[in-house]
């Protein structure tokens, strides 16, 4: 992909799925950015499909998650 980046959105459940609570600054989302573009590159997907995971893997609870009752 060539460019800028596309924009993500970095709500409570993305940042709940990557298990990261408070981001907030724009180096945190700049971040975000690089590794969710990272990701979709090296998965042969988009980083809206990685952003979508991580927002549906946010809504899981973490006990869920971790494979808890």
């Amino acid at each position: 992909m060539a460019g800028r980046p596309w924009a993500l959105i970095l709500d409570q459940r993305v940042q709940r799925a990557l298990r990261l609570p408070g981001l907030g600054s724009h180096r945190h989302y700049a971040t975000y950015l690089d590794l969710a573009h990272q990701a979709a590159a090296q998965l042969n997907t988009t980083p809206h499909a990685i952003e979508h995971a991580l927002f549906t893997l946010g809504g899981v609870p973490l006990s869920a998650q971790q494979g808890r009752p």
